[in-house]
């Protein structure tokens, strides 16, 4: 929000001071939503008020309120252009914030994740993670199991086995572990 006073002698020049400002921060913040206000209009005449908005709105191409502190005038609806301004970059910045911290794990950042192989029936799994889940299965414990199926499916596994070609109770193996595919 930026208050501009209606008495300076030039609005327009203030106004391009703060966007040239704006503009020399390391992320340039001029593209960033903006309301622009122009202030103390209580004592100034309506036609010469209408006449500098109409100048600032020419330069800034957007609407500009006007507001009076002293008078109590135009507050109630700039808040009401605020808040949701303030509640959007606050959904896009949590976004972003929630989208940056979910790692993305992919053949192209890791290789080397995990392969399937099928040789003589079996198909065998392959891959230093895996296998680490494969290691701490129980598996006498049919949860146990149902978990490295679990996270084997959402490694992917299941349509490297589709496309190998692999039918429902076809004999999988990882980590020298034997168990069924239940496709």
């Amino acid at each position: 929000v930026h208050l501009i006073d209606v008495y300076s002698e030039d609005i327009v020049a203030d106004y391009q001071t703060i966007q040239n400002e704006l503009k020399q921060y390391k992320v340039d913040l001029s593209n960033k939503p903006q309301l622009v206000v122009l202030s103390k209009t209580e004592g100034m005449p309506k036609e010469e008020l209408q006449k500098k908005k109409r100048m600032l709105e020419k330069a800034a191409k957007v609407d500009v309120s006007e507001i009076s502190a002293v008078a109590g005038r135009g507050i109630k609806p700039l808040l009401a252009k605020i808040v949701p301004l303030a509640e959007q970059a606050r959904t896009v910045k949590d976004a972003e914030e929630a989208e940056q911290a979910i790692p993305v794990i992919d053949e192209a950042s890791q290789p080397n994740l995990w392969q399937v192989e099928h040789k003589e029936g079996v198909y065998y799994i392959g891959g230093e993670k895996l296998e680490g889940f494969a290691r701490r299965t129980d598996w006498e414990n049919d949860a146990s199991v149902e978990r490295l199926r679990d996270i084997l499916r959402k490694n992917g596994i299941d349509r490297e086995l589709r496309r190998l070609g692999a039918e429902p109770g076809a004999a999988l193996d990882i980590g020298g572990h034997s168990f069924e595919w239940l496709g």
